[in-house]
């Protein structure tokens, strides 16, 4: 099961995605492969508004099975978290017992 834990502290986005789908046997999992593409958009874009000075990243940790990113919410950024977040929400819809979402404050 992969977890997707969002939550916000004034105007930083903490964002956690933890945990393989287990779908399907590794190298064919397509539920981890949507939700690995998103994750890598996701950082890859922030990183990019960050040296631009149009977010600040706070915390990033990237490892097998889990992105830790903690960013500024400005503009810029928070399309961007909201464009990825349909995705996330898209997947966990279809794809109940792999992927769950949890939003807090």
């Amino acid at each position: 099961m992969t977890s997707i834990k969002i939550s916000q502290t004034d105007n930083i986005l903490c964002f956690s995605c933890t945990g393989h789908a287990d779908f399907a046997e590794k190298g064919r999992d397509i539920v981890c492969a949507g939700i690995s593409a998103l994750c890598a958009a996701l950082l890859g874009r922030i990183s990019e508004l960050e040296s631009k000075k149009q977010t600040e990243i706070k915390k990033c940790r990237v490892s097998d099975g889990t992105l830790v990113l903690h960013f500024t919410l400005t503009g810029k950024a928070e399309e961007c978290y909201k464009t990825v977040l349909c995705g996330f929400e898209f997947i966990a819809k279809a794809y109940p017992e792999n992927c769950r979402i949890y939003v807090g404050k």
